[in-house]
């Protein structure tokens, strides 16, 4: 038997280690670090991301008064890249955006064409008529540690 079959059994019977995060863990919540149109930085309104599952909700933190938008996600990990897809509605119309994804732990990066009718581009690259955004975990402050009343 060659070393590389003997091998195997040992890597499937390897342990996880205690702080592996999967790729793409993204329930939470996420805030826009960098932005780019059509390949070049642009503002972004310092957006907040909230993903709960196949449901994500986009605030503006600059805009409190805009209404928080409401889509639904369907995210592949096993494509080549791996896709984000997202539906939502404007005046009761329906749209469709397809993009692509990457990222580790608690970044990742996402790019899809600038309007919703256009074909997913094949990169995380950006560049003309797409939008790239790059999105880090929003951590949860520790609790206050308690008071001292001696």
């Amino acid at each position: 038997m060659t070393p590389l079959l003997l091998a195997i059994p040992l890597l499937l019977a390897a342990p996880v280690p205690k702080d592996f995060k999967p790729a793409l863990a993204l329930d939470g919540q996420w805030k826009v670090t960098e932005f780019e149109r059509n390949g070049k930085p642009a503002s972004h309104f310092q957006e907040l991301w909230r993903i709960d599952g196949d449901c994500q909700t986009i605030t503006h933190a600059a805009a409190p008064n805009l209404q928080p938008r409401r889509q639904k996600l369907r995210i592949d990990l096993k494509a080549k890249p791996m896709e984000f897809d997202y539906t939502f509605e404007v005046n009761r119309r329906t749209y469709s955006v397809s993009g692509v994804i990457a990222g580790q732990g608690d970044d990742f990066v996402v790019c899809f064409p600038l309007f919703a009718d256009r074909q997913r581009p094949d990169n995380l690259v950006g560049g003309e008529g797409t939008l790239r955004y790059t999105l880090t975990r929003v951590k949860d402050k520790p609790p206050a540690a308690p008071e001292d009343r001696r």
